[in-house]
């Protein structure tokens, strides 16, 4: 059982390294005042003389913007700036409930008011301001929600129509994401963050070369932004054009060495290739530039387990954990540990949960499918598996999975068949090759079976020596 290192986990790192990047252009500390000060609700509420307290700077004491709130209670703005120092402060949960009361005490006559500023501006911030704070406690339903009533009211808002496009990311719904992209390139065809997330979208649909126009685009527009050879370098990866892979994020290291996000996607790429030593160094001196950053942590583990260090694992995993209670890859990635060191009924109930997490990550079901063939449950073990790939169609793993369940089900034939487009997918996996050589004993092809064997020991080596 080896760890799969998947698209999905490379396209988090880069969602969490261009958040670092584009939180100065989207969070609520941002909001242009000027914006706000555009509509007629808002030339009215500065035109009374107690909404001077509101003109605080953005790092303004609390008391003070406490104060501003309790003499303009019924005023969105008041809400609006306290809640903007709250999420400065990362205190999301008492910006969200200035946000709520800023959308609450949205003007309710806003279709009465001339058409010139029926678009009102201020509205629009108010829902953009929550969905941000949502989308940082992953909320992603109720910032989609959010995202939408400001389109409903600014229909070509491009920050609302990226957010969307990249929420729909997270939750896994890529059509949607590319086309609210669409939409935000064709109203300005400059915007970077549209072609990151749609690239990233493209990539996870297996569209690889859609996914690398889209990178490319965006570094043409901005040849300095290092997130998006972070991007580029992952859509080579699974184009199984290593080299370049290595050649974008050793420029990425090299032009931000202080960046953690380069890092990481380096150590994944390491991983991905089997290359677990050099995968720990990477995630060594991205914990060293980010030490709460819960991802290093998840695929150090992963890669001391696949190097069977795994007091040094369930160390990083349990820190990974205690960093984020709910991340779906560290309870994923503590089932695979103890699948590994032969806990079955411990991993089946991780890899069970981090499946209530996110029921649509494959390569969990991978995981539980190799859990249930342990514990001989292989009608358990094929529909896991099948999950997997009506999930990830190229899932090489999948078919591994799905192909060792039906050979323990004596479906020798479909059994073939899955083992064959495993290695098609991916020629690198000594399993697939052992357990081919299974089936082919079974059905009596004894010098086909001897050639898999070979085939798995000269992968096992070569494996061996890259580690």
């Amino acid at each position: 059982m080896t760890m799969q290192w998947h698209y999905r986990t490379a396209m988090v790192i880069l969602a969490i390294a261009f958040c670092q990047q584009s939180a100065s252009s989207a969070d609520p500390a941002n909001l242009s005042e000027d914006s706000l000060a555009q509509t007629e609700a808002n030339k009215q509420v500065q035109a009374n003389e107690s909404v001077k307290s509101l003109e605080q700077p953005k790092d303004a004491p609390l008391k003070d913007l406490d104060d501003a709130v309790a003499r303009n209670s019924q005023i969105p703005d008041a809400y609006l700036s306290r809640g903007t120092a709250h999420f400065n402060r990362q205190e999301f949960e008492a910006a969200i409930k200035d946000f709520d009361k800023t959308v609450e005490l949205e003007p309710q006559n806003v279709k009465e008011l001339d058409k010139a500023i029926f678009l009102n501006p201020a509205c629009v911030d108010y829902y953009l301001s929550r969905g941000w704070v949502e989308c940082k406690l992953s909320n992603h339903r109720q910032a989609i929600s959010d995202y939408t009533e400001a389109l409903q009211r600014d229909p070509d808002n491009l920050s609302a129509l990226i957010r969307r496009g990249s929420m729909y990311f997270s939750d896994t719904e890529y059509g949607l994401a590319v086309k609210d992209l669409d939409r935000a390139i064709s109203i300005d065809p400059k915007s970077e963050r549209a072609y990151v997330y749609r690239g990233m979208s493209h990539g996870a649909m297996n569209e690889y070369e859609l996914a690398l126009k889209d990178f490319d685009q965006g570094i043409r527009i901005n040849p300095d932004d290092v997130d998006l050879y972070i991007g580029r370098s992952t859509a080579f990866t699974y184009m199984k054009r290593y080299d370049d892979a290595l050649t974008n994020l050793n420029f990425v290291i090299e032009h931000a060495p202080q960046d953690f996000s380069g890092y990481d996607a380096r150590g994944w790429l390491y991983g991905f290739q089997a290359k677990y030593r050099l995968a720990i160094k990477d995630f060594d001196r991205s914990i060293q530039l980010a030490p709460e950053h819960n991802y290093a942590y998840i695929w150090r583990g992963r890669a001391y387990c696949n190097l069977g260090r795994y007091h040094l694992a369930r160390k990083d995993i349990d820190r990974a954990l205690a960093l984020d209670p709910k991340d779906d890859e560290a309870y994923a990635a503590r089932g695979f540990f103890f699948c590994k060191t032969n806990h079955y009924q411990s991993a089946l109930k991780d890899l069970m949960f981090a499946c209530s997490l996110n029921p649509k990550d494959s390569a969990v079901y991978d995981n539980l499918s190799d859990v249930f063939c342990r514990l001989k449950r292989y009608q358990e073990a094929y529909d896991a598996a099948n999950k997997a790939i009506n999930q990830y169609p190229q899932d090489s793993y999948g078919f591994l999975s799905r192909g060792e369940a039906l050979l323990m089900m004596d479906k020798y034939e479909n059994a073939l068949a899955d083992l064959n487009k495993s290695i098609e997918l991916n020629p690198a996996i000594s399993e697939a090759y052992c357990f081919r050589a299974k089936v082919y004993d079974k059905i009596g092809k004894k010098d086909l079976a001897a050639d898999d064997r070979k085939s798995a020991k000269k992968i096992r080596l070569q494996t061996k020596h890259d580690q």
